[in-house]
């Protein structure tokens, strides 16, 4: 198994194929891998680096990722984009907003100087409390269970929840808007791993290999 403790770089696709990048002048590793279960037992177990891991890890809003306390976390803000999309086309207007704040620190130059992270820090907890005033409460239920939210007030939730990963790519120098090279770097192995021992390596490009093992 790859040394992957001083990596700078760790992305995540699902709960049962990672990606660890180890960037050293220029090299970058991916280490893929297949376990039988799902969440925090594949991601414990031996063949995952990420229970070891103690830079920012990269990934979706799975619970289990955030109990690796170790390291710190990014989220995908692709897999936002996505969730607003969806909320803005049944007229969403805190959706519309929060995505355009998204873009619109994507593409300022990053990370952003302590003023202006600040700043935008205020911004982003302004139209969370308009998300709160336009998301519907909770809706009670009949009988035993939680009180059901709609999908907006379960992302507000997540986004109060993972400020901070949610603004990572914006105040800390490095740290990806997505977790997309994890999504490349999986495709290629996605064919191999149903059914199959396998253990392969291969190039990429100069200074990047490919591991695949199930």
């Amino acid at each position: 198994m790859y040394q992957v403790i001083l990596a700078t770089m760790y992305h995540s696709i699902s709960p049962r194929m990672l990606r660890q990048i180890e960037a050293c002048d220029e090299d970058i590793d991916t280490h893929l891998f297949v376990h039988e279960k799902r969440g925090e037992k594949a991601l414990r177990s031996e063949a995952s680096v990420l229970k070891d891991f103690t830079g920012h890890a990269i990934h979706d809003c799975l619970a289990a990722y955030f109990k690796f306390t170790q390291a710190q976390h990014g989220l995908c803000d692709a897999h936002v984009v996505r969730e607003l999309q969806t909320l803005m086309d049944e007229d969403s207007s805190w959706a519309e907003a929060m995505r355009t704040f998204l873009f619109a620190l994507y593409n300022q130059a990053r990370p952003l100087p302590e003023e202006e992270a600040e700043a935008a820090r205020q911004h982003y907890r302004q139209i969370l409390s308009q998300a709160e005033q336009e998301e519907p409460p909770p809706q009670p239920k009949t009988g035993k269970g939680r009180p059901k939210n709609t999908p907006g007030r379960n992302l507000l939730r997540r986004l109060k929840e993972h400020e901070d990963a949610v603004l990572a790519f914006a105040l800390i120098e490095g740290v990806p808007f997505t977790n997309n090279q994890a999504e490349r770097d999986l495709r290629p192995g996605q064919g191999r791993t149903k059914g199959m021992r396998l253990l392969s390596h291969g190039r990429r490009r100069k200074g990047c290999m490919l591991a695949y093992k199930p």
